[in-house]
């Protein structure tokens, strides 16, 4: 029998005396053993973590982000959370997006803090931007509704004080995720801004608020002359499955800018249908190199999960309906109340300014 061959774990030790060594580049085979640290491993690192350079510190959370961006194995969450306590905003910022995916409660508390406390107005961006996934989870049930509900309400009064800009557009896409009903409102008044900035973040919004209100300003702009409305309102468009944009779409897939075309071939992969279905194939017969004809055949893939989905949500309303229909005719037949038990256990944020 043949023995097998374990790699060695590399000694902590190694990676830590690596990131003080600023004379020489952190090595990348390092950088696998930062994931899933805790105990006494992160009290280590929090201990190094000031005594490394800022720069230094950046690059290594951009590798680490990077890295988990191509692999479904790693996790350096505990790292990006101690990015959120840096002191420079470089750091803050990429620590951030890193958390992108994560889902705990206490960051969604942190980022709040950090919008509400961070002198800098790129830092505040970003976590405006952060607390977008948290609005979302919230609308799904996964969070909180107390939680939620501050989470909106600090956002509505970003966008309607006098942060910076780019704060204030954040909060505003941020802010697409929610059903609050003073968010219309905020989401109208960016898109008659008359800038074009606004605009985008406008777009992002309306695709993000599942109502369908928004689709005539959505058709509007699928036509901008800037490119970035064009893919906003493209994305917006699949992300609502506005079934009234596919005229518009089919003709973007001839738009002279990449990122306009592959918006628009992905909003129909979204949409769906037969006419959307015919362009995507008719595309892939004449794609022109590899990466062209796989980002297509995810399309179709795309398509064909997203009309299963379709069909399978009208069978399951369908056999409710009939189920409800039986229900009703039975004399004995009560509706039940929901319990409601939020956790109160994030009911404050932290006071500190």
């Amino acid at each position: 029998m043949e023995e097998e061959n374990f790699e060695e774990q590399i000694d902590f030790n190694e990676v830590v005396d690596a990131l003080l060594d600023s004379a020489n580049i952190f090595p990348a085979k390092f950088l696998d053993r930062l994931s899933g640290i805790e105990d006494l491993e992160l009290e280590q690192l929090t201990e190094t973590w000031p005594q490394v350079s800022p720069l230094r510190r950046q690059r290594l959370l951009e590798d680490l982000e990077q890295l988990a961006d191509t692999s479904y194995i790693v996790d350096f969450d505990a790292v990006f959370k101690l990015g959120l306590e840096d002191e420079n905003p470089q750091v803050k910022i990429v620590a951030i997006r890193g958390l992108w995916e994560n889902d705990d409660p206490n960051v969604a508390v942190s980022l709040a803090n950090i919008l509400k406390n961070d002198a800098d107005a790129d830092v505040c961006a970003q976590a405006a931007s952060g607390l977008g996934k948290f609005l979302f989870l919230g609308e799904l049930g996964d969070l909180s509704q107390n939680l939620t509900d501050q989470i909106t309400k600090q956002l509505i009064a970003v966008c309607t004080g006098d942060e910076p800009e780019q704060v204030r557009r954040k909060a505003t896409e941020a802010l697409g995720f929610s059903s609050s009903p003073q968010v219309p409102a905020i989401i109208e008044n960016a898109y008659n801004a008359q800038k074009e900035d606004w605009l985008v973040s406008a777009m992002i919004a309306m695709g993000r608020s599942a109502n369908s209100q928004w689709i005539p300003h959505i058709i509007e702009n699928l036509s901008h002359d800037e490119l970035q409305v064009r893919v906003e309102a493209a994305q917006s468009a699949g992300l609502l499955a506005a079934q009234e944009t596919i005229p518009h779409l089919l003709q973007m897939i001839d738009d002279p800018e990449e990122d306009v075309k592959l918006a628009a071939i992905w909003a129909l992969s979204e949409i769906g249908g037969l006419d959307a279905r015919a362009a995507l194939e008719g595309l892939i017969k004449n794609a022109r190199d590899d990466s062209e004809i796989d980002f297509l055949e995810e399309a179709l893939e795309n398509l064909d999960f997203n009309e299963v989905n379709i069909n399978f949500e009208l069978l399951e309303l369908s056999e409710n309906d009939e189920e409800l229909m039986e229900d009703e005719e039975d004399p004995d037949f009560e509706f039940e109340e929901e319990e409601n038990d939020d956790d109160d256990e994030y009911a404050e944020w932290d006071e500190e300014d």
